[in-house]
């Protein structure tokens, strides 16, 4: 279904904002 796939994304998008901010975050240190 559609929500299944909609929910998926966000789930991945999610997942690559929390490593993006990660990655800011132990680069700024």
């Amino acid at each position: 279904m559609v929500v299944e796939i909609q929910k998926r994304a966000q789930a991945q998008a999610e997942a690559v904002s929390q490593s993006v901010d990660k990655n800011l975050f132990e680069t700024t240190q």
